[in-house]
């Protein structure tokens, strides 16, 4: 498939993915939230603050809502210092699920990029990289300094043996294909902030 088909189809799925994210930043900085139906409650959603991937907590503060285990790697305090944070300033991370059954053309598109390269498409994320300043979250620059973040591998995409890669699509629908290294049941990459689609490819 021809790039600027594959760009096609990322900018549609990029603007819904858009819409999804508002509806998701809606609770995100919430840790508990309770549907009501009627007068009484009928079920209590924890929102996940923090995560673990390939035995690495994550650094940062966010709302980890992915089905597999995510975490930044790189501190804190060396993401506050690379990207000119200020006092009262935070980074955090959004992380949830991307499906294929909700976001069709985000995963086509992904494949389409998968198989430019011969490989199989695992674990798909949608990753926001930020700041919280005064309750108030903007994303970090995509031109800032690299950020390493660490997916965990379902078992059935596990192979020590294997190569991996990550495919990260911006808004706009810029791609690139990530190198990554395989780690204690996990992949470890380097990006940067603002947001993306993410998905481990394996060789």
């Amino acid at each position: 498939m021809k790039t600027s088909s594959i760009k096609k189809m990322l900018a549609v799925a990029l603007a819904t993915t858009t819409v999804m994210a508002m509806s998701f930043s809606a609770f995100a900085t919430t840790t508990n939230n309770v549907v009501e139906s009627g007068a009484s409650s009928v079920a209590e959603v924890v929102v996940p603050t923090t995560s673990t991937a390939g035995g690495v907590k994550t650094t940062t503060a966010g709302v980890y809502m992915a089905t597999v285990g995510t975490a930044v790697s790189t501190s804190a305090a060396e993401i506050s210092s690379s990207y000119g944070l200020g006092a009262g300033e935070k980074a955090y991370t959004k992380v949830w699920d991307l499906k294929a059954s909700t976001s069709p053309a985000a995963a086509n598109a992904i494949s389409a990029i998968a198989g430019t390269q011969n490989a199989v498409v695992g674990p798909m994320i949608n990753l926001e990289l930020g700041k919280m300043a005064g309750g108030k979250y903007s994303l970090l620059p995509e031109s800032g300094a690299p950020i390493t973040f660490a997916i965990a591998l379902p078992a059935s995409f596990n192979n020590a043996a294997a190569n991996y890669a990550v495919i990260c699509v911006r808004p706009g629908g810029a791609f690139e294909i990530l190198p990554a290294v395989y780690s204690n049941g996990a992949v470890v990459f380097a990006t940067t902030g603002g947001k993306g689609a993410y998905a481990v490819i394996k060789y």
